[in-house]
Order: C-alpha cells, then structure tokens, then sequence
C-alpha cells in the first residue's frame, strides 16, 4: 500500500455533532444561530444551549434562525441528526479499540448506504502507522468514493469523510471515523 497523505495534520481529530453527547436524543430545539459549519441549538424547556458542530457542505444555506428543528441521536457509534421540514444534517462518529472496522449504519432517513475500501498508509514513526480508508457511499444507481478530506455528492446527498483510518502503534488498535452528510428529509 502506497504512502499517500502529507504528515499527521492531514487527518482531522477533531469531534463534530453534539457538544454534550448524548445516549439517546428525540426533541424539537429552535435554532439560535446558524453558520456553515454550526448551529446552536435552544432546547425548548429553557435549557442549555447546544452547539452541533460540522465539517462538510455550508449549513447557512440550508438552516435559519429562529426554525424549529428535530434533534435526534441514538447512542455511541450511531448518527447524530439535526432536520427541519425539508433537510437533516448528520454526523456519525464510530470508534473502537481492537474490534476491527465497520461501515457507518445507514442514515437514519434511508436512501444511503456505506461501505470502506482501503485508500492509503500514513507512517508516523517505525512502530506507528494509520491505515486511511475510503467511503463509498451508494444511494439508488448513484456511486462514489469519498476519499480522506473529500466531499462528494451522491444523488441528492452531500457525503464529506472526515477521517476514517486505523491507527496502528505499538501499543494498540484503534479504529476511528467520522463522516457526515447533508441531503433531504425525503429523498
């Protein structure tokens, strides 16, 4: 497997979605401000406000201020969704220790499915290296491969890979990855 990324700054580590992850989320928040990678979000009983942060396709274009959204999440290694009546916008954060990859679940709002394929290696050190993967992400006949760092559309979506990668050291396996997508509510 060839070397293919420039340095350890090629990859993001930095964690997008809820700023309070959550075990399970199902409530309507009014958004209070919107920025193309950020909303911050009401609760409607008064609570603290949370921030869903994002990297991918701009969020102004698609959330104002002061609408009503559907915040929703289901656990670790599961979707984070914030939607209103015509888009949702979902970050899927996956990590495990030793268990080998996995494939994001599919979208909570169908249409779209995801499988890896190996893109690249990074070594960092003579006992540390990352294994970079690939996304190809399929919604009906449209295809495509989402490469590290790359958003692609597929159909109607807006498919952006983050970071998917294994990393290798001397020590352990952790495997970890973050995608996230912008389409519509109904395909």
């Amino acid at each position: 497997m060839s070397t293919c990324l420039n340095g350890e700054g090629a990859l993001s580590e930095s964690y997008f979605g809820l700023n309070d992850p959550v075990d399970e989320i199902s409530e309507m928040m009014t958004v209070s401000s919107v920025a193309p990678g950020e909303l911050v979000l009401t609760p409607q009983d008064g609570s603290r406000d949370r921030t869903f942060t994002w990297l991918g396709a701009d969020l102004t274009a698609h959330f104002t201020q002061g609408e009503q959204v559907l915040v929703e999440a289901s656990g670790h290694n599961e979707w984070e969704t914030v939607s209103n009546a015509t888009t949702f916008a979902s970050v899927f954060d996956g990590l495990s220790l030793g268990f080998g990859t996995f494939a994001p679940p599919d979208l909570p709002y169908g249409g779209l499915t995801f499988k890896l394929e190996q893109q690249c290696k990074v070594v960092s050190g003579p006992k540390s290296s990352k294994t970079v993967m690939a996304l190809t992400a399929t919604a009906g006949a449209d295809e495509a491969t989402v490469k590290a760092t790359e958003t692609v559309a597929v159909g109607p979506y807006q498919v952006h890979n983050v970071a998917i990668y294994v990393d290798e050291t001397s020590l352990e396996v952790m495997f970890w990855e973050e995608v996230t997508v912008l389409g519509p509510v109904t395909p």
